[in-house]
């Protein structure tokens, strides 16, 4: 996706949370492979930390793809970050079923 497109794509995911319609996990799970594709892969992490925030689980393919991304980018910290708190996730889930 060439970089206008992204950031023209930015717009109108702002737009839906704002106005509607909300995003639903399949538009979080398009626009987040998008970014972390054009390298933006912090952003990426950003819209698992708002799909929490909704209610919306993020799955593991979510995951992997923020974590391949970062990875890229050679954000290895993060990604340390990111895996602690999928356990995490994983880890209440469980606790809670």
């Amino acid at each position: 996706m060439a970089m206008g497109m992204v950031s023209e794509a930015c717009g109108v995911f702002h737009q839906m949370k704002l106005k509607g319609p909300a995003p639903d996990f399949e538009t979080y799970s398009m626009f987040m492979s998008c970014l972390c594709k054009e390298g933006r892969s912090e952003d990426g992490l950003q819209l698992i930390h708002d799909m929490l925030d909704c209610g919306i689980i993020p799955s593991a393919v979510n995951f992997r793809t923020v974590v391949h991304g970062l990875n890229m980018e050679g954000k290895h910290e993060l990604v340390e970050s990111v895996l602690r708190s999928k356990w995490h996730l994983r880890r209440q889930r469980t606790i809670s079923n």
